[in-house]
């Protein structure tokens, strides 16, 4: 009898062998799988990879914004999986660094937030190690970093508010969303 799984959500389902209308080792949508409807619950749970830019980061460990906060509870259930590297990782730590942002915050509070989060992400391959896609080309060349990263992360979801990386969400070529806070909270399963 050939294993079937629920891919991240349940959007489709994955025939690793065995024959059918699909073929061996396709990806059909869940929604043709009709038998399958019901049964999610036994399937095993693959939390949905994402990448954070570091606007977002900053809502969910430093200001604890209440928009974002499913996005926070997520991923602390393990729903969600976080990616990050090395030049993203520096991208927040200079941001925390810089005395420009919140005066008010003491450095223990800033180095606290770079730690809860960086307990909470997984480290990619570097760009080096990783083979990088063809990748549409950011207006800002700071933000390139994210879309990388989504790509070498195998991410689903890029979650970002820089307007200039989601005016790209319908570029062709990007294998991930470009997903607002909001956008990405609204894609999170119902809690149950």
């Amino acid at each position: 009898m050939s294993k079937v799984s629920l891919t991240a959500w349940g959007y489709h389902v994955a025939r690793p062998r065995g024959k059918g209308p699909h073929g061996a080792g396709t990806v059909i949508p869940a929604r043709q799988e009709g038998m399958m409807a019901g049964l999610e619950h036994l399937m095993p749970f693959t939390p949905l990879p994402v990448v954070l830019d570091t606007n977002v980061v900053l809502d969910l460990f430093v200001f604890d914004d209440p928009y974002t906060r499913p996005l926070a509870e997520a991923l602390a259930a393990g729903t969600l999986t976080a990616w990050t590297d090395a030049d993203t990782l520096a991208e927040l730590g200079y941001v925390l660094a810089s005395r420009n942002f919140q005066p008010g915050l003491g450095a223990p509070q800033r180095t606290a937030a770079f730690e809860r989060y960086r307990a909470q992400v997984h480290m990619a391959p570097s760009a080096e190690s990783a083979p990088m896609p063809s990748l549409p080309r950011c207006r800002d060349r700071d933000d390139q970093k994210f879309l990388s990263l989504a790509a070498r992360a195998g991410a689903a979801w890029l979650v970002s508010k820089d307007k200039r990386v989601l005016s790209m969400a319908d570029r062709a070529g990007l294998s991930f969303a470009i997903l607002t806070p909001r956008q990405a909270v609204a894609r999170l399963p119902p809690r149950g």
